[in-house]
């Protein structure tokens, strides 16, 4: 193979290489800054000692008003419950007595509600640079394939 044509087969090469890696941290960014939904998860009641009924939801850190839940025919008021938006369990209200609808309504139940990851960033300043990341990669690969081109054989196409 001539020397232009290793310079070409290696700049396909890198650029290839250079959009794997653009999905992989754009991906990795996405899962990072962006609250992840979670649409009719199946109800689990916990324990019914003490009026402490809880139901417990698969992931934890809920944002504070996305949750619902729904039995099979329409949505259940809250205002009975509550919610622990940390530990993602939701209660019975101990001052309030479980009724058999309560316990009926909340066993066959799904919840649709959003949540942060365990890598989810908080702090907001910190959320918008890192969502510019990939811009900054994407010019960095123009770059390179600019500075590969005119360095390796771009001259001899200005002067065709």
């Amino acid at each position: 193979m001539n020397d232009k044509g290793t310079n070409i087969f290696s700049m396909f090469v890198l650029i290839i290489v250079g959009v794997v890696l653009f999905v992989v941290i754009v991906n990795t960014i996405q899962e990072n800054v962006t609250p992840m939904p979670i649409v009719n998860e199946t109800g689990v009641i916990g324990s019914t000692n003490d009026n402490t009924t809880a139901l417990t939801l698969a992931n934890d850190e809920i944002v504070s008003g996305s949750l619902t839940v729904r039995n099979n025919t329409e949505n259940i008021d809250l205002a009975n419950f509550t919610i622990n938006y940390e530990s993602g369990t939701i209660a019975f209200n101990t001052d309030n007595s479980i009724t058999a609808v309560d316990v009926a309504n909340l066993s066959s139940c799904n919840m649709t509600y959003t949540y942060e990851t365990d890598n989810y960033i908080e702090d907001s300043t910190s959320r918008t640079i890192t969502k510019q990341l990939p811009l900054f990669f994407a010019i960095a690969i123009l770059l390179f394939v600019i500075a590969y081109v005119w360095k390796g054989y771009g001259k001899d196409w200005i002067d065709m």
